[in-house]
């Protein structure tokens, strides 16, 4: 007798994510939306953004990777809820402590009637809220496996992009930093990331550019092939709005989510230096340092990206 899958009754009904690239600003984004009502505080867990990768490169069974995700996203939301997944560590971004209001939520590990706090959740019925990278060009398995799904995609400038993964190292980290918690697949030439397989045939700095590049592919291929139905439950962010001007963005916010801000936005906004021109005015300065590493082939790529991104 074969044996088949059967489905559960789910938990997680709203559910939100925030994707992008990594290094798109997606934190910084959080950190916002959570002085929003009714949005749990956020998670990131890696294998949630892995899962369809396999899936759709034929490694996982699809039926099986939806049935996975919806039993990682309810086992997760569920130890939000019961105050075991909070993140204590004060100088990350995802901290409990960054979250206005947050005595509300610590509050919960002391519960010790869990219905109680499950009948609140089912009253309330605030977004389950995950942070994603690089989730765009499969997340159809996310719409498909949750029906209220409600996703802000997080977009940059390439150059920063760039920059930004070439200051981390994320060029030189696949298959090899143990603390980069990215599977890899096996290329010709090595471990490489999905995107890419021909990452360690090129050097650092133009296997960054060609990442980026194909990344940018992907999400536009991915997104004007998705039914209307999905695309209308997506909403688009850049950086450079959230950074320049972010009370245009959290109106926005509001009206996508059906969510009023709650009053704490101020103090995020003033906590999180927000708006800030700083950073923006530093692109010329870090595209210099590009040119003085890249392959003329990839350094052109690079610009034209950017041309036909600040045109979009």
């Amino acid at each position: 007798m074969k044996i088949r899958l059967g489905k559960r009754q789910p938990l997680t009904k709203k559910l939100l994510l925030v994707e992008g690239i990594a290094r798109a600003g997606k934190f910084l984004l959080a950190n916002v939306l959570s002085g929003f009502e009714h949005i749990e505080p956020v998670q990131l867990y890696g294998l949630l953004e892995q899962i369809p990768v396999w899936a759709n490169l034929g490694l996982i069974d699809r039926n099986t990777a939806k049935e996975i995700l919806r039993l990682e996203i309810d086992t997760h939301c569920y130890e939000m809820l019961t105050g075991r997944n909070f993140n204590y560590r004060v100088s990350d971004k995802s901290s409990i402590f960054n979250i206005p209001r947050y005595q509300k939520y610590l509050a919960r590990s002391k519960e010790k009637d869990i219905d109680k706090i499950m009948k609140e959740y089912d009253q309330e019925k605030p977004f389950s809220f995950f942070i994603m990278h690089e989730l765009m060009p499969y997340i159809g398995i996310y719409f498909e496996t949750f029906p209220e799904l409600k996703v802000i995609s997080i977009r940059r400038n390439p150059v920063d992009l760039v920059f930004s993964w070439y200051k981390r190292g994320i060029g030189q980290r696949y298959g090899k930093d143990p603390k980069f918690f990215k599977i890899p697949i096996q290329g010709k030439y090595g471990s490489a990331p999905w995107f890419l397989p021909e990452w360690n045939k090129l050097s650092e700095i133009d296997r960054i550019i060609l990442s980026i590049k194909k990344l940018f592919d992907m999400y536009e291929v991915s997104y004007r092939c998705l039914p209307h139905k999905y695309k209308k439950r997506i909403m688009f962010v850049s950086c450079e709005d959230v950074l320049s001007n972010p009370v245009s963005v959290i109106d926005r916010l509001g009206n996508f989510l059906g969510k009023k801000a709650l009053p704490e936005m101020k103090s995020i906004l003033k906590r999180e230096k927000l708006p800030v021109i700083k950073k923006l005015e530093l692109r010329s300065q870090n595209l210099e340092e590009i040119k003085k590493l890249a392959s003329k082939k990839y350094l052109n790529v690079l610009i034209k990206l950017k041309r036909e991104y600040e045109k979009s």
